[in-house]
């Protein structure tokens, strides 16, 4: 319990920078990085990270993603619809080396990481405040779920 409290405050102080820059370049990047580390793990879980041809276009949209929602918002929602074809067709063709419900779930879990993030840059730049709150109660209900 000790180290992962300690891990928080070690995060938090990285944080605090980031969240101090988050209306220059920085936070989408920061964002980005995070992204394609939670995509990694994602896929890692459901087991399509040793997939490459469905692996590499989901980590280039997690690291596009929180990019094209600061500086291109209008393309978001087609880039997503993009991914969502191309995955939906992974499976017709690639139906041999995964199942239905393995690409669903990985497409599930994958579309909710990218969402969050990509909506959590959106969120900074249309209520430069309100993005504060999701942070402060993300690390609150994480720390103190140990108590």
């Amino acid at each position: 319990m000790l180290k992962r409290i300690i891990t928080a405050v070690v995060a938090l102080m990285l944080l605090i920078p980031i969240l101090w820059f988050s209306d220059t370049i920085v936070f989408p990047i920061a964002i980005s990085l995070l992204c394609v580390i939670a995509c990694c793990e994602m896929m890692k879980c459901v087991g399509i990270f040793c997939h490459p041809a469905l692996s590499v276009p989901i980590i280039a949209f997690a690291a596009g993603m929180p990019l094209v929602a600061r500086y291109a918002p209008s393309y978001t929602l087609p880039l997503v619809l993009l991914l969502f074809c191309y995955i939906i067709g992974y499976s017709v063709i690639g139906y041999k080396r995964l199942g239905i419900s393995e690409i669903g779930l990985a497409f599930y879990e994958i579309f909710a990481v990218l969402v969050g993030f990509t909506l959590l840059v959106r969120v900074r730049d249309l209520r430069p405040h309100m993005y504060l709150i999701i942070f402060v109660a993300a690390w609150m209900t994480d720390t103190f779920a140990y108590f």
